[in-house]
């Protein structure tokens, strides 16, 4: 109570931040005084949608920790079991683990401090699994976690200056500063000048976190209600506290604002409807007076609306057929209206036609839907849902795994790739492009010796041979990489084979001929517009072996 009491002064910010089990949100408050003189806060900003959690923390330990140890402790490669028997038999047994051991950690961590504290240990685990294809017995003999472990594991979640969200097909590793960033952006304040943080969620009890938090927030006080129970009680009693204000005075204790700036856009630029912070609900006190972009007489003209957020994150679209005979100069008034939840209503209307039935589109809730960004994966979800429902002909499946599986290489998620390579394998037999594709994913998780029998198998394609001429190299087997390159380059004499060709003689110790094969690969008339980044990317090596550091340059720039 006495640190939360210089917080309750007029005009202090506070931050709510709530990390609990499977998201992480922040709002941020302004302590104001409602009318009547009723205690009261005004809500100044929040953050988007963030599926960051707790459950995330335990993925990372059971993924970065404790799978390496069972791998060791039986024998196993990191690539012996597959995505599927990962998800399904391996991190089932270890996510409780992984669980217990962060939590006794971190209670060490707040009764004694990091200099007391080393690690944590459980009793031995053992379990059977399906791993490779074969049930099997195994046996974690010391689960355990330590500082440094732990430290190792949060350190993306920590990260004070937040990247792209990042992660893999088994954990997702964003930062809690990142919907922090966000919050702050919309309140338009600076670290410093937040007075206060109010912590719920029971990730929050983790001492690192609040020790970022301590170190962001130079200024802040760091309150926090207890322990896990008492958290959910406090927000609970939050709650009924609101609905009390909303039936007892007619208003609710934070007033709802416009979490971001909403613009109409339109052929000339855009027009701002309501700006970040503005109360809600509201609504136009004016029309915005629009115009119809050609004359037609007798064709219908359509009239494209769009609303965006922040100057650029489209949130709406809509069409509206303004039936003929339709003039330049006809005016056309727009009216729109957000409520309390932030859903949005547009209504297009002919000025002077009573006749014309008016034009209403309703947005549900744009601000507050979570913008993926994330094209690739939404495709991939979207495509085994399809499979699923069985709204793939069989005719079909093999190329939609293939699909889904190289997707996964996009993302970066190359044990689930594998997973979808052997199904498209299965309906497609042994198709070239995705045997090679299974070459890529196996040598992307360490198993480089499967990858280059996926090559072979895919020889029949010069890609194929080009990628295992390529292991050959980096594996320093470079007599095996020159006859590979070999016969690859017989089948598709392209520029970028040559400079791998160059680079395998260069490591042969053929060093003339190295460096003629560079200088072919570059000589001619190139149209450097037309290359892919692959070209690109070994053209540019052979101009850095040739010391041609303008062509170099322009290939660079050219990428």
């Amino acid at each position: 109570p006495e640190r939360a009491a210089p917080l309750m002064r007029e005009g202090a910010n506070l931050m709510v931040f709530d990390f609990g089990g499977g998201t992480c949100d922040v709002a941020i408050f302004r302590r104001d005084t409602h009318r009547g003189g009723t205690l009261g806060a005004r809500l100044l900003g929040t953050s988007r949608y963030h599926r960051l959690g707790g459950g995330d923390l335990d993925r990372a330990i059971v993924h970065d920790l404790l799978l390496p140890a069972l791998y060791r402790d039986n024998g196993l490669e990191s690539w012996s079991a597959s995505w599927l028997e990962k998800r399904r038999h391996l991190e089932p047994h270890l996510l409780g683990v992984a669980e217990r051991l962060k939590i006794a950690l971190s209670q060490k961590l707040a009764q004694h401090g990091a200099n007391a504290v080393t690690a944590v240990e459980l009793e031995p685990l053992e379990f059977q699994a399906e791993v490779g294809g074969v049930r099997r017995t195994l046996s974690l003999r010391q689960p355990r976690l330590d500082l440094a472990g732990l430290e190792q594991v949060l350190r993306p979640y920590l990260d004070p200056e937040p990247r792209l969200e990042a992660g893999d097909e088994y954990v997702q590793r964003s930062s809690i500063f990142s919907p922090i960033v966000q919050a702050l952006f919309r309140a338009g304040l600076e670290p410093r000048q937040v007075d206060g943080i109010l912590l719920c969620g029971s990730s929050s009890l983790l001492p690192p976190v609040q020790a970022a938090l301590t170190k962001h927030f130079p200024n802040a006080a760091l309150v926090l209600r207890g322990e896990q129970d008492a958290l959910q009680g406090t927000v609970a009693r939050g709650a009924a506290l609101q609905a009390l204000s909303l039936q007892v005075l007619g208003e609710p204790l934070i007033a709802p604002v416009c979490s971001a700036e909403i613009a109409l856009r339109v052929t000339s630029g855009s027009v701002v409807l309501t700006r970040a912070g503005d109360a809600v609900p509201a609504a136009s006190t004016s029309p915005v007076i629009l115009s119809p972009p050609r004359d037609s007489r007798d064709a219908a003209v359509d009239i494209a609306v769009e609303a965006v957020a922040e100057g650029e994150r489209l949130v709406g679209r809509s069409l509206w057929h303004l039936p003929p005979p339709v003039a330049k100069d006809d005016r056309l008034a727009l009216d729109w209206a957000m409520d309390e939840n932030q859903c949005m209503q547009l209504t297009l209307r002919r000025v002077g036609d009573e006749q014309c039935e008016p034009f209403v589109h309703r947005f549900d809730a744009p601000l507050m839907h979570r913008d993926m960004g994330q094209a690739v994966r939404c495709r991939m979800l979207e495509r085994c849902e399809a499979i699923r429902n069985g709204n793939v002909p069989r005719a079909d499946l093999g190329r939609a795994f293939e699909q889904i599986a190289r997707d996964c290489t996009v993302l970066g998620e190359h044990e689930r790739a594998l997973h979808f390579v052997s199904l498209a394998l299965q309906e497609l037999g042994d198709d070239v492009m995705v045997l090679n594709l299974r070459g890529s994913a196996r040598e992307a998780v360490g198993n480089r010796e499967g990858a280059k029998e996926s090559y072979r198998q895919a020889s029949e394609w010069p890609g194929a041979r080009f990628n295992l001429a390529l292991m050959h190299h980096r594996d320093h087997q470079n007599e095996a990489a020159l006859t590979a390159i070999d016969s690859a380059l017989q089948d598709d004499p392209t520029r970028a084979y040559r400079v791998l060709r160059a680079d395998i003689l260069a490591k042969l110790g053929r060093t003339d001929e190295a460096r003629a094969q560079w200088q072919d690969a570059v000589a001619g008339q190139v149209d450097w517009s037309k290359l892919g980044d692959f070209d690109l990317g070994w053209l540019e090596r052979a101009a850095s072996a040739l010391d041609q550091t303008a062509l170099r340059d322009r290939i660079r720039n050219e990428r």
